[in-house]
């Protein structure tokens, strides 16, 4: 048998198992170690970053921020991607009900300011649109406020977090 050294020599690889003629072949674990020299010569060249990733990926920070905004970005935080889906959706249309119901009422007055009371064209129809764009805002903010509290209590930040910038270390807790 064979290891992979000697599989890459067998099949006339040149340096990092990199095959001369077949391309990449990055399939062995002990070649995970130049994938990623290979990959970050390859992005310096080109003037950026490879992303990292798997088992050896340094944690991704978290923020409690981003577990409060709407449209259910805690939940992707979080790696629940169906329900930030569902609620990024349900969010979505009570903001725009919301927005477009203020439109609806705003153009039904004749005279009176933005948000201001005034003289309508037809004021049942006005209180209509008031009905449905004060229920659109009120839906969006209860959304808004059931994502923040699921988002927050799901929320599992890394222990700590060290950025080493230039072979400097700089660490913090949460």
């Amino acid at each position: 048998m064979v290891g992979a050294a000697g599989a890459r020599a067998e099949r006339g690889a040149g340096p990092c198992g990199v095959p001369a003629r077949d391309g990449l072949d990055f399939s062995s674990r002990e070649d995970g170690a130049c994938r990623d020299r290979f990959y970050a010569r390859r992005s310096a060249r080109a003037g950026h970053r490879a992303p990292r990733s798997g088992p050896d990926a340094p944690p991704q920070a978290k923020s409690r921020f981003v577990a409060v905004l709407p449209f259910g970005s805690g939940q992707f935080q979080n790696g629940q991607a169906t329900k930030g889906a569902v609620l990024a959706a349900l969010d979505s249309v009570a903001l725009a009900t919301g927005v477009i119901g203020l439109a609806l009422f705003e153009s039904q007055k004749t005279s009176g300011g933005f948000l201001a009371g005034g003289t309508f064209k037809d004021p049942d129809l006005a209180s209509t649109y008031q009905d449905l764009y004060v229920g659109g805002l009120l839906v969006f903010a209860g959304l808004w406020i059931y994502g923040a509290v699921d988002g927050l209590r799901h929320f599992d930040a890394p222990a700590s977090v060290t950025v080493t910038p230039n072979g400097g270390t700089w660490g913090f807790a949460f």
